[in-house]
C-alpha cells in the first residue's frame, strides 16, 4: 500500500493511497492512477482529510493498458496550501469516462458513475472534489473544459503542482454529507447526582478540569 501526505498538519490535509499496480506519485501534487497501464478497473483510491472523512474512488471504466495515465489521462491532482481540501481529477480519456465514489467510512456509495462529462460538452472527463471540513461537505462538480469536443487541450491538462494548466468553471455541482470519526458536534454531557454529592465524591474541596473547544 503506497501512502502520500499532502499539506501535512494543515485544515486541508488530504493522505492518498492505494496498492494498486498503477499507482505512482510523479511529483509532490500529482498522481497517476493507472501508470504503464497497470491498473484495474476494480482498483480502489482513498482520500482520507484532516479530520478523518475519506473518499474512496472505484470502478474506471476506462483503465485499458492502451489509455495509460498521462498528465491528460487517468490522474489526480491536489495543490498545496488550498483553503479547503482540494483534488482535481482527469478520471479517464474521453466523455464517457466515469468512476464510482464512496464514504469510506460508513461504506455508503455516494455517486454511482460519476461522469465529469455526461453532457458531452468536450471529451475532457475532468472535474474538482472539494471536502469542507467545517461542514463535512463533499461537493462534486463538473468542468467545462476547452468545449471543443476533442482531447489534448489544456485546460484537461493537470500540471506538476497539481493544479489544470487553464483553469475552467463548473456546469454542475452535486454536494454530500461525509462521515467524520475525529469530529464530534455533539458537546460533552456531565452528570452530577444528589448522592455524588452526600457519599462525598463531590464536595467544596474536589477540584475538576474541563476544556473548551471553541471552532
Amino acid at each position: 500500500m503506497a501512502s502520500y501526505i499532502i499539506n501535512e498538519n494543515t485544515n486541508y490535509e488530504i493522505t492518498i493511497e492505494s496498492s494498486s499496480e498503477g499507482f505512482r506519485k510523479v511529483s509532490d501534487n500529482l498522481f497517476y492512477l493507472n501508470y504503464n497501464g497497470n491498473a484495474n478497473r476494480s482498483d480502489d483510491y482513498t482520500f482520507t482529510f484532516s479530520d478523518g472523512a475519506s473518499i474512496r474512488l472505484t470502478d474506471f471504466s476506462e483503465f485499458r493498458d492502451f489509455w495509460a495515465s498521462t498528465s491528460l489521462t487517468s490522474v489526480v491532482g491536489i495543490p498545496s496550501s488550498n483553503s479547503n481540501p482540494l483534488i482535481n481529477v482527469n478520471i479517464g480519456f474521453g466523455y464517457l469516462a466515469s468512476v464510482d465514489i464512496y464514504d469510506d467510512i460508513t461504506g455508503v456509495r455516494l455517486v454511482d458513475d460519476w461522469v465529469p462529462q455526461s453532457s458531452r460538452r468536450n471529451f475532457e472527463p475532468i472535474g474538482k472534489i472539494q471536502y469542507n471540513p467545517s461542514t463535512n461537505k463533499l461537493t462534486l462538480d463538473k468542468l467545462i473544459g476547452n468545449g471543443s469536443n476533442r482531447s489534448g487541450t489544456n485546460q484537461g491538462r493537470i500540471d506538476s503542482d497539481g493544479g489544470f494548466n487553464i483553469e475552467s468553471s463548473s456546469y454542475h455541482s452535486d454536494e454530500y454529507d461525509l462521515e467524520a470519526p475525529f469530529r464530534d458536534n455533539d458537546p460533552p454531557t456531565i452528570s452530577i447526582t444528589s448522592s455524588d454529592i452526600t457519599s462525598g465524591s463531590i464536595n467544596n474541596e474536589s477540584f475538576c478540569r474541563f476544556h473548551l473547544y471553541i471552532k
